[in-house]
This record gives structure tokens, C-alpha cells and sequence, in this order.
């Protein structure tokens, strides 16, 4: 756990992410922490809550969340939808008042977090994750995919070059943070089929077709990554507990 950003510099992680690796990786102070865990509790509380009060239980810990009832149930997947995964404005406030974004904005020329479908405050989502048997990683994909001109997403206009970077942020685990990822993919070039998904269009890579060497992210609660929007990654199931994470897209000024 690191107790200050002083000697991160985020010009050095946005370096590492358009570097060899693709990816460049940081950890929470012990108070940030703390917030975003608190962020995740009340926005998780605050969705439970609409469908299963016993389940919603705030003495419950949240990595405890696969012994609930509804998470045992079909309903999870229902419940779990994007649309219940954006954290809602008062929280991005509380989270965007935290060190963290205070060090990101003092050390970077400029920045921003992408609101790429309007929401009309800085987009951050969540996840909550069961560990083995459930299958809740998603499959592994690049952010860019996303953008695919049938999603209409949006995104600021600037009189200077841009470019998207992913933050990521794991706050509930074990070893394991359940990020996979595949180091100097963001260089490669991919076969990609779409669909339409969850209202979304949708990439999908043959992982079988490609010779793919897959990395695990091992680290603490509070673990961040900074990474390409072209890598590779996905999520895997972890052997214990129900893992979170945090993620957003943020908008940085482009050298290329």
C-alpha cells in the first residue's frame, strides 16, 4: 500500500501503456481505498436494494456477496446490467474528491474522464465479480473495440490531439485481482467479428486462432492499472471471495 502519488508520476504510466507492455500499474493509498471500497458498498447497497432487501444487508462484506441468495440465483445477471453499474453522480463526486484524482489532475496537462453515453457527469462503472464456479470475467477483448461507429459514443471536442487510455482499479480481492491480460498486444493486429450485445455492438476475438500468452495480474486491494485502449484483457474467476473493481476511460492529450 503506498502512501502518497508524489512518486508515481502519471506521465510515466501513460508512458508504460503506449510502451512495450501496454500497461503500467500503481496502488490506492490506504485512505483512497477506503473511499472507493465505500463508494462500491453504497452504490452496490443501493441496486440490491430494488430487488432483495435480505440480499442488500449492509453488515454483509461485499466479498461475500456469492453467498447471498441472488447471487446463487438467475437473477444476478439481470440485476448486474451496465445500466446498474454506472455509479451514480453524487458517488463520482465523493470518489473524484480523493487524492487519487487530485495527483492525476495536478501531474497531467490535461485530462478527463470520458462520458462516452452522456450521462452528463464523468462515466465510472463497476464490477462485482463471484469467484469459482460462476464464469463472471469477461472474455478477453480491447477497449477500442467498443467504439465502433453503430455504438454512437460520444466524446469531447478539443482543438489538440487526444486519445483513450482504460484506469482500472481492483478494491475486493485475494493474490489474484481476476485481470488478464496479454502484454505487447496493443501492437498486434486481431480478427475481430461483432454482434450486438446487451444493446451494444460487440467484439469478438477467437482466442483458439492466436498463440496468445496470457498474463494474470497479481496484486493488493487498491491495485491500479493504467493501459492501452488497444491491449488485450479480460477478467478470470478467482478461487474465494466475490471480487470489485472500478474502471473508466480517461481522455489524455496525444503525442502521435
Amino acid at each position: 500500500m503506498t502512501e502518497t502519488y508524489a512518486d508515481y508520476q502519471f506521465e510515466k504510466l501513460l508512458s508504460d501503456a503506449s510502451g512495450e507492455s501496454g500497461i503500467g500499474i500503481g496502488c490506492l493509498t490506504k485512505k483512497d481505498l477506503e473511499v472507493f471500497q465505500e463508494v462500491i458498498k453504497s452504490q452496490y447497497i443501493k441496486v440490491l436494494s430494488k430487488y432483495d432487501k435480505a440480499s442488500a444487508n449492509p453488515d454483509l462484506a461485499i466479498d461475500k456477496y456469492h453467498e447471498t441468495q441472488i447471487a446463487k440465483s438467475g437473477a444476478h445477471n439481470e440485476i448486474w446490467t451496465l445500466n446498474n453499474r454506472h455509479i451514480c453522480k453524487e458517488l463520482v463526486t465523493k470518489l473524484t474528491s480523493t487524492s487519487f484524482f487530485s495527483a492525476l489532475s495536478e501531474q497531467l496537462d490535461w485530462s478527463r474522464i470520458l462520458d462516452a453515453i452522456n450521462l452528463g457527469y464523468p462515466g465510472i462503472d463497476f464490477r462485482i465479480c463471484r469467484p469459482k464456479p460462476y464464469l463472471d470475467g469477461a472474455p478477453l477483448h480491447c477497449d477500442s473495440w467498443f467504439y465502433h461507429p453503430l455504438n454512437k459514443f460520444s466524446a469531447p471536442t478539443t482543438d489538440f490531439k487526444i486519445k483513450r487510455v482504460k484506469v482500472w482499479f481492483s478494491l475486493h480481492n485475494d493474490k489474484n485481482t481476476g485481470f488478464r491480460y496479454v502484454k505487447g498486444s496493443h501492437k498486434e493486429k486481431y480478427d475481430v467479428s461483432y454482434e450486438e450485445r446487451d444493446g451494444l455492438m460487440k467484439g469478438n476475438l477467437d482466442e483458439k486462432k492466436y498463440k496468445l500468452k496470457i498474463n494474470n495480474l497479481i496484486g493488493e486491494c487498491g491495485t491500479f492499472i493504467i493501459f492501452n485502449d488497444d491491449l488485450l484483457h479480460g477478467g478470470f474467476s478467482t478461487e474465494k471471495n466475490t471480487r470489485t473493481s472500478i474502471e473508466f476511460t480517461l481522455l489524455v492529450k496525444s503525442d502521435e
